[in-house]
């Protein structure tokens, strides 16, 4: 009956009606209306008591409650639905989970929800989980609340993956702590090339103009990698210029191929650049592929001649 309610339009009155199931003495029930809420819709705002009634929150009470119910299929259900409602109250129960070999079983679902829930105090557990288990969890759903402890394990040693961590694109527009964003202008500086390289990546992509302009200084940085990962976001934000650019695709392969995706202005300079790019027997098939490809969207007609060309020998 609870699995067919899900085939219906989530009222209040449906979740009520499995709400009250949570509480069955019958273990194959509590587990349906718990998954009954392993919506990623958050249905327990459909049954939500005026504040301060006496029933506020008593859903997401019962769902923390399973965590500990004594069957299996139970406390799976529970937690998918912890999960997927974002239950900050069962964080606490959560972290306990992660550590009691009892639950091992259900570790890497608890490791999963926790950092869906995204509560910073499970930052700790979590990257530890992940150091320790080599899991690929979303740990950027906690936002500016994991770089400190990230830095921390980068710094550490302890973590293979920190600095994999940190070059994702998913740390674009995150806020850093002012403290957090001086140890990152403080990498940019190191002597150590990952630390440079993890500093310079996130300094393009997350917010801030002391980070931004910190980050255009990668553009003439004498790492390779670096001047090639900074290049497109910072072009993105408006903050590398077409001179930038042009000067870029003097670079080898790797730097101009990345260049190249950037131009977005008919310039006659820039469409000189790749039309010589195109045309030069000495690079790669791979960049004079993409010069005569961008110079066709900025130019038809110019990208149509240099074709010609390079048809005929």
């Amino acid at each position: 009956f609870i699995r067919s309610l899900q085939l219906f339009r989530k009222t209040s009155d449906v979740v009520e009606a499995v709400a009250r199931r949570l509480r069955d003495p019958e273990p194959e029930v509590r587990s349906a209306a718990a998954s009954f809420f392993s919506s990623r819709q958050n249905i327990m705002n459909l049954f939500a008591p005026p504040p301060g009634g006496p029933q506020e929150d008593s859903i997401e009470d019962d769902l923390v409650r399973l965590l500990d119910d004594p069957d299996g299929w139970v406390r799976q259900s529970a937690i998918q639905a912890v999960e997927h409602q974002r239950c900050r109250k069962a964080v606490p129960v959560l972290l306990r989970m992660l550590e009691e070999r009892a639950h091992i079983q259900n570790h890497p679902h608890i490791a999963w929800a926790l950092a869906e829930i995204a509560d910073p105090r499970a930052i700790p557990a979590v990257l530890a989980y992940s150091r320790r288990d080599g899991s690929y969890l979303d740990l950027w759903k906690f936002g500016a609340d994991l770089l400190a402890p990230l830095m921390d394990t980068a710094e550490s040693g302890s973590f293979d993956r920190a600095h994999e961590i940190m070059r994702m694109e998913k740390v674009r527009g995150i806020e850093p702590a002012p403290a957090d964003l001086q140890r990152l202008l403080g990498w940019s500086r190191s002597e150590d090339a990952e630390r440079r390289r993890s500093a310079f990546w996130m300094l393009a992509r997350i917010a801030g103009e002391a980070a931004r302009s910190r980050a255009i200084d990668g553009l003439r940085h004498p790492d390779p990698w670096i001047r090639r990962n900074v290049v497109w976001p910072l072009r993105e934000a408006g903050l590398a210029t077409l001179d930038d650019l042009a000067r870029l695709l003097d670079e080898a392969d790797e730097i101009a191929s990345v260049t190249i995706r950037q131009f977005d202005a008919p310039e006659r300079p820039l469409l000189a650049r790749l039309t010589a790019l195109a045309l030069d027997p000495k690079r790669g098939n791979e960049v004079r592929t993409q010069a005569l490809v961008k110079l066709h969207q900025l130019d038809a007609t110019q990208a149509g001649s240099v074709a010609e060309q390079i048809a005929g020998g």
